[in-house]
């Protein structure tokens, strides 16, 4: 099983998809046969190892119940069952070390599903999730480092710190110590984006680096690089100019200026505009908006809403 293949079955018996991706996942394995073999192989691993113990004290019982369970069917032939066992020795290994991880990442793992989510981290650093994306967060953050795992897309307005700041996806690494930024992976297409707005930072993948300062716009797909300008920038304490910008990133930017919330329903957010708004007066800037999007948007308890 190739390791690509073998992640996505991990997240989707972990339930580390998104719902679109669970769908995209459950069709592949109606379409493919052998994609559903190499799946209900796995899952029956997987689902012998749902009761294993990871105090030291009973992992001799356990593998004992796991040993018992692979060996219930005869099996006449030696070698094939050293093979057997030695096969099993190194799935339960890989496999209690995928529970313990999921177990342990729980708790720090933060997703947006239909809306758009706000979330602070230990550092103060603000965290702005679009829908249908996640954040997994290390369990020493602001301790020993500040590293988490993205999937999907996020504006991040990092808190300057001697540690640095990571971003990790599967196609390379986002490193800052204090800077305004958007990322976005998507799977699908083997793509990223990076969009610094504000600051500086490198993006790391295969060994080499790549420095934006701001202003810059940082495109990966299928591992090639091209670095562009963005098409928003901010023009010091005045105003933040978006050309031809989603709906979705405008109201992170007022996010990140105003530190206001918005709670728009994701089939808005694609929508593209061109919008300059002041960074002083949000109510100038809810009125700004309305006029050029053509919707009743509205403050409410500190979010932007559809009137």
């Amino acid at each position: 099983m190739n390791s690509e293949l073998e992640h996505r079955i991990i997240q989707y018996l972990t339930n580390s998809m998104s719902s679109v991706e669970r769908a995209d996942f459950e069709q592949d394995l109606d379409s493919d046969g052998q994609l559903m073999n190499e799946f209900i192989a796995f899952k029956s691993v997987w689902d012998l190892t749902e009761s294993l113990s990871y105090e030291s004290s009973d992992s001799d019982m356990y593998w004992s119940n796991f040993e018992s369970s692979i060996m219930d069917e005869p099996n006449t032939s030696s070698s094939k069952l050293s093979v057997v066992r030695i096969a099993a020795s190194i799935l339960i290994i890989a496999v209690s070390s995928i529970l313990m991880w999921t177990f342990l990442a729980n708790d720090n793992k933060v997703v947006a599903t239909d809306f758009s989510k706000n979330y602070q981290l230990d550092d103060q650093s603000n965290v702005i999730l679009n829908p249908n994306s996640s954040i997994v967060i290390s369990n020493d953050y602001n301790v020993s480092n500040r590293e988490i795992t993205l999937s999907g897309e996020a504006y991040f307005d990092v808190v300057p710190d001697d540690k640095k700041f990571i971003v990790h996806t599967n196609f390379g690494d986002v490193v800052v110590h204090g800077t305004q930024f958007k990322v976005s992976v998507d799977e699908s297409d083997s793509s990223l984006l990076i969009d610094l707005f504000d600051g500086q930072l490198s993006y790391i993948s295969n060994n080499s680096e790549y420095k934006l300062v701001s202003g810059d716009l940082l495109t990966s797909s299928k591992n090639v690089i091209e670095k562009l300008r963005s098409a928003i920038s901010i023009n010091g304490n005045d105003f933040v100019t978006c050309k031809n910008t989603s709906l979705a990133d405008i109201l992170s930017q007022i996010n990140i200026v105003y530190g206001v919330n918005h709670n728009i329903n994701s089939k808005l957010l694609n929508d593209s505009y061109t919008i300059s708004f002041p960074k002083n007066d949000i109510n100038k800037c809810i009125a700004i908006l309305k006029q050029v999007s053509g919707y009743n948007f509205t403050f409410i308890d500190n979010s932007i809403v559809l009137k």
